[in-house]
């Protein structure tokens, strides 16, 4: 009797431990609960050869759990939804007031950073701010 209360406080344990390992919903991973704010950190050319082609330093963009996203720059705003289908990997921009939206690729995708590819094979990495 005196094993096994050890040895099921242990099981009891590692069962629950075992049950914390949820994944987290990619849409929250893009928004988080309200919003979120990711960092344009590095585009590269669609030789995806990593060369730098430009940087994000003054490049936002902002994803509302609503749908809605905005992206700013040091020239203008640009404001759109967003979607995201988890049956192709792919995230969708559309702008608003704009007559074209945006289909990119998720390459990867974690909290503190997602790496998108557009359909000419250009690379753009987002860090988590």
């Amino acid at each position: 009797m005196r094993i096994f209360f050890p040895v099921f406080i242990f099981i009891f344990f590692l069962v629950s431990s075992c049950g914390n390992n949820q994944q987290i919903p990619p849409e929250e991973v893009i928004a988080s609960t309200t919003s979120k704010l990711w960092e344009i950190e590095s585009e590269y050319a669609e030789t995806n050869e990593e060369v730098l082609i430009g940087s994000g330093d003054d490049e936002t963009i902002r994803f509302f759990s609503n749908g809605i996203f905005s992206i700013e720059t040091s020239e203008e705003l640009l404001n759109g939804t967003w979607s995201y289908d988890d049956s192709n990997k792919t995230l969708v921009l559309d702008f608003e007031g704009e007559a074209y939206s945006v289909t990119c690729k998720v390459e990867s995708m974690d909290p503190d950073e997602i790496t998108l590819v557009a359909g000419d094979g250009s690379k753009v990495v987002l860090y988590s701010q």
